[in-house]
């Protein structure tokens, strides 16, 4: 296996919930022709933040955690964190690059409700 086919590939038809930065990890390490993974998904991908981006990937996992534990739909979670269900969407899908750590803590401690 190539690392283009990455977490993806080693994933696809695999789970029916959102994997966890664990299982993310786990995969890549077995996955990949014999490589170990360091822990750190991103850093094995070359990442210049990695330690930011599995932070930020952490706290997204606690976000959809507890969205799934609510049973929340799109919408209710979306109001509860005060953001559009689109968004909501795109955030939980992994694109949380623009958000700061301490954004997607807030978030977190938000819809876990800490805060």
């Amino acid at each position: 296996m190539n690392r283009k086919q990455g977490i993806l590939g080693l994933l696809a038809g695999k789970t029916k919930k959102v994997a966890t930065v664990e299982e993310m990890n786990e995969a890549a390490a077995a996955g990949w022709a014999g490589e170990e993974g360091g822990g750190n998904v991103y850093a094995d991908l070359g990442y210049l933040d990695a330690a930011a981006m599995l932070d930020k990937a952490r706290r997204v996992v606690r976000i959809a955690v507890a969205i799934e534990a609510r049973q929340w739909s799109p919408e209710q979670a979306a109001a509860a964190l005060d953001m559009t269900p689109l968004k909501l969407r795109e955030l939980l899908a992994g694109r949380f690059r623009t958000y700061s750590v301490e954004d997607l803590e807030r978030l977190a401690l938000s819809i876990e409700g800490g805060a």
